[in-house]
C-alpha cells in the first residue's frame, strides 16, 4: 500500500475551503493532496493561514473524500 502525496503552492483558480480558518477563498495559498488506495484527502490552505508561518497537524482517516480536511495547530 502506498501513499501519494502532492503538494506545494496552489496552482488552481477554482474555490477552496481553508483546511485551518474554513474560510472560503480562490487561488492561491498551499495545496496538499493525500490519496490512498483511491480515497483522495485535500488539505487547502489560504495565503493568510500560509503566511501565518504555524506548524499543523490532522489525523487523516481515508473513509471518504474530503475536499478541505480540517486541520489544527500542533
Amino acid at each position: 500500500m502506498a501513499l501519494r502525496v502532492k503538494f506545494g503552492l496552489n496552482p488552481y483558480g477554482n474555490r477552496h475551503r481553508c483546511a485551518r480558518c474554513r474560510e472560503d477563498f480562490v487561488g492561491g495559498g498551499f495545496w496538499l493532496r493525500l490519496e490512498l488506495e483511491g480515497k483522495v484527502v485535500d488539505v487547502p490552505l489560504c495565503a493568510r493561514c500560509l503566511a501565518a508561518g504555524h506548524l499543523y497537524e490532522a489525523v487523516v482517516a481515508f473513509d471518504r473524500h474530503d475536499p478541505s480536511h480540517p486541520v489544527a495547530l500542533a
